[in-house]
């Protein structure tokens, strides 16, 4: 196949919230991409939105080197309390016996950041990543409501084997982390402990 497209849209409705906060507003979506013997060139592939920005190109098959990057401009639509840009890059390059090598970065508000390095089989069945970095546990708050959580977690972990949450596995290190329950009139200060995981379960 051969494809060259250039479409354009405004204010999407798809009938979910936050996806529909990503594609609200004007879009444009290229790509230029083809197959050929079994290898799929991606000469330029963009979405952008007012609020997101997607690029990728390369080539997907056996001699495969793919990149990658995205710009979330604000995260505060999908995260009450915190506000700033979150940006991702990455690479995926042929390592041969049916492997390829992955890279990639994370970085958002209140110094969450992860770096993603390892690999995994063509057909994603078999992965060996090593996941480290620090998340703001504000994150989590959206879901927590009207609970909240303040701090940062460290985090060390491995997700090794097919993939599957019992594949998870290493550490989630706390320091001086809060938790606020106005309804229960709780409050707790200087939360520090580390959690370990082994297939999944602490």
């Amino acid at each position: 196949f051969n494809i060259n497209a250039n479409l354009a849209s405004r204010n999407l409705r798809t009938g979910v919230g936050d996806l529909d906060r990503l594609l609200d507003g004007q879009g444009t979506l290229t790509i230029d991409a083809n197959r050929a013997d079994g290898t799929i060139t991606i000469e330029d592939a963009r979405a952008e939105t007012p609020l997101l920005a997607v690029n990728a190109n390369g080539r997907v098959g056996d001699d495969t080197n793919f990149t990658f990057d995205g710009r979330l401009a604000d995260i505060a639509p999908f995260v009450p309390g915190l506000t700033g840009s979150v940006t991702a890059q990455g690479q995926a390059e042929t390592l041969g016996n049916g492997r390829a090598a992955i890279t990639a970065t994370v970085n958002a508000p209140a110094g969450t950041q992860a770096q993603i390095t390892g690999d995994l089989a063509d057909d994603v069945s078999d992965v060996n990543l090593s996941i480290t970095g620090q998340a703001a546990l504000g994150l989590a708050n959206r879901i927590l409501a009207p609970r909240t959580l303040s701090g940062t977690a460290e985090f060390d972990l491995g997700v090794r084997g097919r993939p599957a949450l019992d594949a998870l596995s290493g550490t989630v290190t706390l320091d001086g982390a809060r938790l606020i329950a106005p309804v229960a009139g709780v409050g707790l200060r200087d939360i520090s402990g580390a959690i370990s995981l082994a297939r999944s379960a602490a």
